[in-house]
Order: structure tokens, then sequence, then C-alpha cells
């Protein structure tokens, strides 16, 4: 990772690892894994 990435890194895990009440408190990170978990099935 180039050290320009970094804060941009450390900003998106941030943003994609906060609960979000329109997700009905879960993070982006887990409504993504639960969609992709479905198409898997």
């Amino acid at each position: 990772m180039r050290h320009f990435q970094k804060p941009f890194k450390v900003i998106c895990d941030r943003l994609n690892n906060t609960p979000r009440k329109c997700l009905r408190w879960k993070t982006p990170v887990e409504v993504c894994r639960e969609k992709m978990t479905e198409k898997l099935r």
C-alpha cells in the first residue's frame, strides 16, 4: 500500500465498520457478507 493511500483506507474501514440504523444496526460489511453468502446458496 502506498503511503498516501493509508488515510483513505482508515476512513473506509471506519465507515464500513460503523453500525447503521438504516441497516438495522448492522455494519455495511455485515450486510454485504450476508448478501454474498445468500448468492452462493
